[in-house]
């Protein structure tokens, strides 16, 4: 097995890991743990544990767009084989493709799974503890 192809193994052994100790504490994203605040990728995790199950359907609910992390590391494992304009130009329309459907769903007020809730945030707690100290 080639060195890259090992780290991008040991890359994806550690996000497992790494999400798997987060789930344990209850944390399910932490970014919006921290600040309240969806990412672009919010639901991704729920997609793809949908996935597992073969619910195609409720993986799409959760995220639209679950498939192109996969298409993407694809083309990453590929890379070699690409121009590196064309690669550029797939990141910038995977990147593209992310923030379309991040603002559709943020403006969306049915949407549940992207939120904006600051004031539920850790940060947003934090502050408000200090501030109550003082």
């Amino acid at each position: 097995m080639s060195k890259d192809k090992k780290n991008i193994l040991v890359f994806i052994i550690i996000i497992f890991l790494f999400y798997g100790c987060l789930h344990l504490f209850g944390i399910t994203c932490p970014i919006k743990a921290l600040t309240g605040i969806s990412c672009p990728g919010c639901g991704m995790t729920r997609a793809y544990l949908s996935l597992l199950k073969l619910d195609f359907s409720k993986a799409y609910y959760y995220h639209p767009l679950f498939l192109l992390p996969v298409i993407a590391l694809i083309f990453y494992i590929f890379r070699n084989h690409f121009s590196k304009n064309f690669l550029k130009l797939l990141t910038y329309i995977f990147i593209i493709m992310f923030l379309i459907v991040y603002f559709m769903r943020m403006m969306d007020p049915k949407d549940s799974i992207v939120v904006f809730r600051p004031y539920e945030s850790i940060i947003y707690k934090i502050f408000i503890y200090f501030k109550n100290l003082f």
